[in-house]
C-alpha cells in the first residue's frame, strides 16, 4: 500500500479558500445570466425535440443517439434536467454553467491539496483556473456543458484515485473507473486522464511503477472504445476535415504554432476569439520559419523541464499534462474550420498553472522540493514570502478578471459574438458569412444591405464548394428581398453548376425564376421563365432529398401549377407535399385552394416571401 503525505494542512483551511473561489467565480461570471442562446445552441437544447422525449425514450436515445456530431449522453441528461427545470430561459441554463464552474475550482483546489499538502500554490492554481478570460468560452455557451461536465468527473476521479492510493480496494478502484467513465461520456476529451493519474504517478504521489501502469489498463480499455465512438461519429457526420482539404504538412505546423498560441493566450489571455481561422483555409498560412520557430520553443522548454526533473519534478509534470491533454484537440484530426479554441484550454491550463505556482513557491522558498524523496517534511514560507506571493497572486488575478468581464458580452448574442470575430478577422469567410446569417434573419432593409455587402465580399475569399453553394443561396435570398430577380437567378444558376445534385438549390431556383415571372419587371419574358421555373421544379423533385426538404419543394411546386391555372394538379402536389411531411401551412395552402376551386376563384398572385 503507498501513501500519500501525512496532511499538515487541517481541512478546514481547505475548505475555507475553495468556498471563497467558489462564491467569487460566481460573482464574477453572473453578467453571463443574461445571454441569449448563441451559435448551436438551438440545436443542441431549443430545436433538440429528443430532450422533451420521455424518460425511457430519452434514455435510449441518449444512450445510442449521436446527435450534432456527438455522442456524450451525461451532457445529453443535463441539457435536458435544465429543459425541464427552466425551459427555454436561458437564464436557468448559464446558472447551471456558472455553478459547474464555479465547483470545478472549488474541487481543483482541493484535490491539489489533498495530492501535494500545498495550500498556498493549490490556491493560485485553482483562483487562476476559475478567473481566466479562456475559461468564458466554455462557462457563456450552454453548448460547452460538456466541457464542464467532463471536468466536474475528472476531478471527481482525481479525488477517487486519491482514496484508492492512500488504501488500494477493489471498490476504492472501482470508484476511480465510474467517474472516468462518466467524464468519457460528458465529452470523449478525457481519453488522455490515464496519462494524467501516471504523471500523477511520478509527481507529487512518487508511486510509478509498473504496477502503477497496470492499474492503468482497464481505463485504457475504456479510453480507446470511447476514442472510436469520438472519430466514428464525427466521421459519420463529415465533420472531419479530409487530408485533401489539410495536408499532414500544414497540420503539423498547424499543431507547432497552435501549441505556442495556447502557452501565450495563458500567458496574456489579448484577442480572445470565438473562432480562430484556420490558416491557410480563410487565413494567412503559417510559413515554414514561423512553425520551426515555435516547434523549437517547444523543444526548448521540454528539453529543459526534463533536466530539471530531479530537482523541480512539477515542471515536468505540469508541462507534459499540458502538452498531453491537448493532443486529442490540437488538429491532428481536425474537426471543424478552427485552428484552436479557447475552450480546448479548459484543462490544459491547468498543467502550466501547477508548473508556475510551484516554481514560484519554490523559489520563495516555501517548500524544499528539491530535497530527496524521501524527505517529504513540509516547510512553513515565512510571513515575507507569504506576502509576496499573496501580492502576486492579486497582482495576476485582477487584470484577469476585468478581461473576463470583458469577455463574457461578446457571447450575450449571436450578432455581437460574430462581430466581435469579424472585427478580430475581417478577412475570415467564415466570420462574414455567420454574421450575415445573423442579419439575414433581422429582414430589415439595413440589415440585408449589409448582408448583401457581407456575403459578397466572402463568397470570392470561400474555397470550400458546400459553403460557398451555401453563400451563394443566401446572396440570392437577400436579392429575392429586394426584388432583384435577375441578380438572384445568376447567382443560382452557379449554385446549380456547382452542385448540380443539390435538390433544394435546384427548387429554390425555380421557385425565384417562378416569382419573378409573375413580377410586372418579367412580364417581358414571362413565358420563358415560366417554363424554366417548370422544368427545374421538376429537376428537384426528381432528385434525392430529405422528406421536409422535398415536401417544400412540392408545396412550391403547387402554388406554381395553381397560379398558371391547373388547380387540379396544384391540389395532386399539395396533396404529395402533405403525405412527405405534413405542416399546418401545407395544410392551410390545400384547403384554401381547394376553397378556390369549389368556388371558381382564380389564384392570386402575392407579394414574393422567400
Amino acid at each position: 500500500m503507498t501513501e500519500l503525505v501525512t496532511p499538515s494542512v487541517p481541512r478546514w483551511k481547505s475548505l475555507l479558500p475553495a468556498a471563497l473561489i467558489a462564491g467569487a467565480t460566481v460573482v464574477l461570471y453572473l453578467p453571463a445570466i443574461d445571454g441569449q442562446f448563441v451559435f448551436d445552441d438551438p440545436f443542441y437544447v431549443q430545436r433538440n425535440e429528443h430532450l422533451r422525449k420521455p424518460l425511457g425514450e430519452f434514455i435510449a436515445w441518449a444512450a445510442t443517439g449521436m446527435h450534432q456530431a456527438n455522442w456524450h449522453p451525461l451532457t445529453w441528461c443535463s441539457h435536458a434536467a435544465d429543459l425541464a427545470l427552466f425551459g427555454e430561459n436561458p437564464a436557468g441554463h448559464h446558472a447551471v454553467s456558472i455553478a459547474l464552474h464555479a465547483i470545478n475550482a472549488a474541487l481543483l483546489l482541493l484535490l491539489l491539496v489533498r495530492l501535494t499538502d500545498r495550500l498556498a500554490p493549490s490556491i493560485a492554481v485553482a483562483a487562476i483556473f476559475a478567473f481566466h478570460p479562456l475559461q468564458v468560452e466554455s462557462v457563456a455557451w450552454i453548448s460547452e456543458r460538456k466541457n464542464l461536465l467532463c471536468m466536474f468527473f475528472l476531478l471527481l476521479c482525481g479525488h477517487a484515485y486519491a482514496c484508492y492510493v492512500k488504501k488500494t480496494t477493489g471498490w476504492r478502484y472501482l470508484a476511480v473507473l465510474s467517474a472516468f467513465a462518466a467524464a468519457l461520456m460528458s465529452k470523449p476529451m478525457a481519453v488522455t486522464w490515464p496519462f494524467v493519474l501516471l504523471l500523477l504517478d511520478a509527481w507529487p504521489l512518487r508511486r510509478l511503477s509498473r504496477r502503477a501502469v497496470v492499474e492503468k489498463l482497464p481505463m485504457l480499455a475504456l479510453t480507446v472504445g470511447a476514442a472510436w465512438i469520438a472519430v466514428h461519429t464525427q466521421q459519420s457526420a463529415r465533420a472531419v476535415t479530409s487530408l485533401d482539404i489539410i495536408g499532414w504538412s500544414a497540420r503539423l505546423q498547424n499543431v507547432a504554432v497552435s501549441y505556442v498560441r495556447y502557452l501565450g493566450k495563458i500567458v496574456a489571455p489579448l484577442e480572445l476569439s470565438p473562432f480562430y481561422p484556420y490558416p491557410g483555409m480563410e487565413a494567412k498560412p503559417w510559413t515554414i520559419g514561423e512553425a520551426a520557430l515555435c516547434l523549437t520553443l517547444l523543444l526548448g522548454v521540454t528539453a529543459l523541464v526534463i533536466v530539471s526533473a530531479r530537482r523541480r519534478p512539477f515542471l515536468a509534470v505540469g508541462w507534459f499534462i499540458f502538452l498531453g491533454t491537448l493532443v486529442p484537440v490540437i488538429g491532428l484530426v481536425q474537426i471543424g474550420r478552427q485552428a484552436m479554441a479557447d475552450r480546448f484550454a479548459y484543462l490544459p491550463m491547468i498543467g502550466v498553472l501547477v508548473a508556475v505556482a510551484w516554481l514560484a513557491a519554490d523559489l520563495l522558498g516555501a517548500h524544499p522540493e528539491g530535497a530527496p524523496a524521501a524527505d517529504t517534511t513540509p516547510r512553513r514560507p515565512s510571513g515575507r514570502s507569504a506576502l509576496v506571493g499573496a501580492i502576486l497572486l492579486a497582482a495576476a488575478l485582477v487584470p484577469l478578471a476585468k478581461v473576463t468581464r470583458a469577455q463574457i458580452p461578446v457571447w450575450h448574442d449571436n450578432e455581437t459574438m460574430w462581430r466581435h470575430v469579424y472585427h478580430l478577422e475581417p478577412q475570415s469567410p467564415n466570420a462574414m458569412h455567420a454574421l450575415a446569417r445573423v442579419l439575414l434573419a433581422r429582414k430589415t432593409p439595413e440589415s440585408d444591405r449589409e448582408a448583401r455587402r457581407l456575403l459578397e465580399t466572402a463568397i470570392p475569399l470561400e474555397r470550400d464548394l458546400f459553403q460557398n453553394t451555401l453563400m451563394r443561396r443566401e446572396l440570392a435570398e437577400v436579392l429575392l428581398r429586394g426584388e432583384l430577380y435577375t441578380l438572384a437567378i445568376m447567382q443560382l444558376e452557379d449554385v446549380v453548376k456547382q452542385a448540380p445534385e443539390d435538390a433544394a438549390a435546384r427548387g429554390f431556383l425555380a421557385y425565384v425564376q417562378d416569382r419573378a415571372a409573375f413580377h410586372p419587371s418579367g412580364e417581358s419574358r414571362r413565358q420563358a421563365l415560366i417554363e424554366s421555373a417548370r422544368q427545374n421544379y421538376l429537376f428537384a423533385l426528381g432528385l434525392q432529398a430529405p422528406p421536409a426538404e422535398k415536401a417544400e419543394i412540392h408545396g412550391h411546386y403547387a402554388a406554381f401549377l395553381d397560379r398558371i391555372g391547373q388547380t387540379q394538379d396544384a391540389v395532386a402536389e399539395f396533396r404529395r407535399a402533405l403525405s412527405l411531411y405534413p405542416t399546418p401551412r401545407l395544410r392551410t395552402a390545400l384547403d384554401a385552394i381547394e376553397r378556390r376551386a369549389r368556388s371558381g376563384t382564380a389564384a392570386e398572385n402575392p407579394k414574393p416571401q422567400p
